[in-house]
């Protein structure tokens, strides 16, 4: 099924529901001064009815008595127009709020379009380029023209990890995914994403893994398989940042769950940005003196996707240049 309901609708129905409600509140508040009035005048009415009527009192009490009743008529026409008023100027807002949140929506919808257009046609003169890449290197070059071949094709993966992560963005914010369920060795798609990466990207990388060859898990591969690979890609970036090479990746079934743990002695983070790393775009520190690459959609995309998976991730770091741990759970 689609992971989710059009957001403007969703929105559109929740002020409709708050316009009803308001609209009921004030109608209820107008009706109940409307009834405090009479009540006040009636009492009042009451005790000049009962009073012994002489002539003097009597002309007394008519003046009065009309009074009253113009007073009273005053109070309901102000209940009245203030009622009006708050309600003109609340649909009044609420219009041009929608109004404003349509627009924006379909501005956002443009440029999700564009986004995905443009890595579209990216992707195909980038897949040419890798294809070239490793012709050039099956054909047993040396020197300076493997080097040259091996930079273009780390260079080449690297961008194409980040067309797919902006062609994923784009299906998690639209709500286009579909989730095909299966039951997946979850060892075998952890081989299978570590194969995806170069041999220039994994260059000095010690990868320590600990995977439980029995283990399965029932979600959708093409998912899972964007998960541990975005997580890997973080993890080999925040090393090369902190010119540190060990990488952990470990899985095990413990208390019902089914559990996929990343950990390395990267760059890290700091305690504050524990949440913010899961923020679309949203990168740790000084863009302008930053040393890891990246555009701040791995992780997001990650969150997203375990989220979709009814999995939990939690991120744990000591601090900067402490190593970081990504701790991804499933319900077996």
């Amino acid at each position: 099924m689609f992971s989710r309901f059009n957001p403007i609708h969703v929105l559109q129905i929740g002020l409709l529901i708050l316009l009803i409600v308001s609209i009921a509140q004030v109608t209820f508040w107008i009706t109940d001064q409307i009834d405090y009035a009479q009540s006040v005048r009636d009492e009042f009415l009451s005790v000049l009815i009962t009073t012994d009527p002489n002539e003097e009192s009597a002309r007394y009490n008519e003046e009065y008595i009309e009074v009253l009743y113009e007073t009273t008529e005053r109070r309901i026409n102000r209940v009245i127009w203030e009622g009006a008023f708050f309600l003109f100027v609340l649909v009044i807002g609420i219009g041009i709020l929608t109004k404003t949140i349509r627009r924006e929506y379909e501005l956002r919808k443009r440029q999700q379009n564009f986004l995905a257009a443009v890595s579209h046609e990216l992707k195909t003169p980038l897949t040419s380029m890798r294809l070239t890449a490793e012709t050039i290197l099956f054909d047993k070059v040396s020197g300076e023209h493997k080097d040259g071949a091996i930079r273009v094709l780390s260079d080449v993966d690297r961008l194409l990890r980040m067309v797919d992560n902006l062609l994923d963005t784009n299906k998690i914010e639209s709500g286009k995914i579909m989730i095909v369920r299966e039951e997946i060795y979850i060892s075998s798609i952890v081989e299978s994403c570590l194969a995806d990466f170069s041999d220039d990207s994994l260059k000095k990388m010690n990868f320590s893994l600990d995977l439980d060859k029995n283990l399965t898990l029932n979600s959708d591969r093409i998912l899972l398989e964007s998960i541990i690979r975005n997580v890997i890609d973080n993890s080999i970036k925040a090393c090369k940042a902190a010119n540190t090479f060990n990488i952990e990746i470990k899985t095990e079934y413990r208390d019902d769950e089914v559990k996929l743990t990343f950990k390395d002695n990267g760059i890290g983070f700091p305690e504050e940005d524990k949440l913010m790393i899961f923020e679309k775009f949203y990168r740790s520190g000084d863009e302008l003196v930053r040393t890891m690459p990246g555009s701040g959609l791995g992780l997001y995309i990650v969150n997203k996707l375990v989220n979709l998976t009814e999995g939990k991730i939690e991120a744990i770091s000591e601090g900067m240049n402490k190593g970081a741990k990504f701790i991804i759970s499933w319900q077996k």
